[in-house]
């Protein structure tokens, strides 16, 4: 890949920036429906998953969209 080439493609990435909350959305709209994933939050800085066990963590990326995503076992969650 030449210099130019690279120089275009972080350019490109820098524009398709996201902010927290649009990530954590997204984030949302593609795990939230997977099984073991029971919430989905952010503390402004990193994405906060609330998960059943700690099997669920493979399924989930350590980073999405740039922001560090951040398992929490919950256990599972009912309704009242």
């Amino acid at each position: 890949m030449r210099f130019s080439d690279t120089l275009i493609w972080v350019c490109m990435q820098l524009l398709h920036m996201v902010t927290i909350q649009e990530a954590v959305d997204m984030f949302r709209k593609e795990y939230l429906r997977r099984s073991g994933v029971v919430g989905v939050s952010t503390d402004g800085r990193a994405i906060i998953v609330y998960i059943e066990d700690e099997r669920v963590k493979a399924i989930l990326p350590y980073v999405y969209h740039g922001f560090p995503v951040i398992p929490k076992v919950v256990g599972r969650v009912t309704t009242l």
